[in-house]
């Protein structure tokens, strides 16, 4: 081999590839989006409002606004109200940092199927990668499915938690501003 091939070859095989920026744990799948895609996706104003239902009990309306944004990370009021309106407490903010908003999007790549398939809901329709996340513990499963609209960085447009074959939980966007 000539020498400067061979100083090549070596130099190729000493620089490090470049960080999986969607696989935060190397035993994860990858996350829909990056850090910098939620950060771009989810500007100062951002409002997301979902409708949170249970079997037996009132459905809530959640409410998600991006307050002050920067490099980092972001302010994120939290606040819930009865269907008609009527105010659950008090909002809450709290600061999270870009990768920590990824982190939610982060399952253990063994437990997690990804598909696409797109997806209505009051806030619109959407093309989505669906994240099934099952898992069993003590002799109960749960399975978990996120709808992630691929135009749509952050937050799932729909969630739902099934235990044992029964759902427990939705989550469904109504409007996102």
């Amino acid at each position: 081999m000539k020498p400067i091939a061979s100083t090549l070859l070596l130099a190729s095989l000493l620089v490090a590839a470049p960080a999986d920026e969607k696989r935060l744990e190397p035993d994860h799948a990858p996350t829909p989006f990056t850090a910098a895609e939620i950060r771009t996706g989810c500007p100062e104003g951002r409002m997301a409002v979902y409708l949170l239902e249970a079997p037996g009990r009132e459905a809530i309306k959640q409410t998600m606004r991006f307050l002050k944004c920067d490099e980092e990370g972001a302010d994120l009021e939290v606040a819930r109200a009865k269907k008609d309106g009527t105010a659950i407490g008090k909002p809450v903010t709290q600061r999270g940092t870009w990768k920590e908003f990824q982190a939610h999007g982060s399952f253990p790549e063994k437990a997690t199927k990804v598909t696409e398939e797109a997806i209505e809901t009051p806030a619109g329709k959407f093309d989505c990668w669906l994240y099934t996340v099952t898992e069993e513990e003590e002799g109960s499963k749960s399975v978990q499915r996120l709808w992630f609209a691929k135009k749509l960085a952050g937050p799932p447009v729909k969630m739902t938690t099934e235990i044992d074959g029964k759902v427990v939980s939705t989550m469904t966007l109504q409007e996102d501003k």
